[in-house]
């Protein structure tokens, strides 16, 4: 969503739902289909054939941190929000990885080191569009729990769902307030 103040400020609103890590469901299925998609990029360089510009960005992130679906989706929202220039950008859902910088925000023990690879990615995505997480740049110290597992995962919890918003928003103080409930 674009939304153009009366000031002629434009805002950005991403929500997104990003792919948990799984070897079933829908996590799979994307790695499948991004492994055929580079093996399809890459033929078409063998063959002498040019990329166009989707399938020159595509390679490169492939080339960097292999078949990921999560840093494709980054790199995806990152493109469209740069071409949009916007002055502020708002992304809100459930990100499945931890907050910039918080890769102990969970109650394992062990932290999985996918886990915080995932973490130190959205720290570089939020670095490279100027964004920060809210809650903590406000002074809350207290970790949201966000998830709570079932089953035999039903003593774990993290905190997985939370915004991002551009470091001038709240520089300039419009961000005035920002909590987490829980339905668990």
């Amino acid at each position: 969503t674009e939304l153009i103040g009366s000031n002629a400020c434009t805002t950005v609103m991403v929500s997104w739902y990003i792919p948990t890590r799984s070897l079933t469901g829908a996590w799979a299925y994307q790695t499948e289909m991004m492994t055929r998609w580079r093996e399809e990029i890459e033929k078409k360089v063998t063959d002498g054939r040019e990329l166009d510009h989707d399938e020159q960005r595509t390679l490169a992130v492939l080339e960097e941190a292999g078949v990921d679906p999560k840093v494709l989706l980054l790199r995806d929202v990152e493109w469209e929000i740069r071409k949009l220039k916007p002055e502020f950008v708002i992304i809100g859902g459930d990100a499945n990885t931890t907050p910039p910088e918080l890769a102990v925000a969970r109650s394992s023990k062990v932290v999985k080191a996918e886990d915080v690879q995932d973490t130190e990615r959205m720290a570089e995505f939020a670095e490279r569009l100027g964004l920060a997480e809210p809650y903590r740049w406000l002074g809350h110290e207290e970790i949201p729990k966000t998830w709570k597992g079932r089953g035999q995962r039903s003593n774990e919890w993290s905190w997985i769902d939370y915004w991002l918003v551009s470091k001038n928003l709240l520089q300039r103080g419009i961000v005035r307030g920002c909590g987490a409930m829980r339905d668990f």
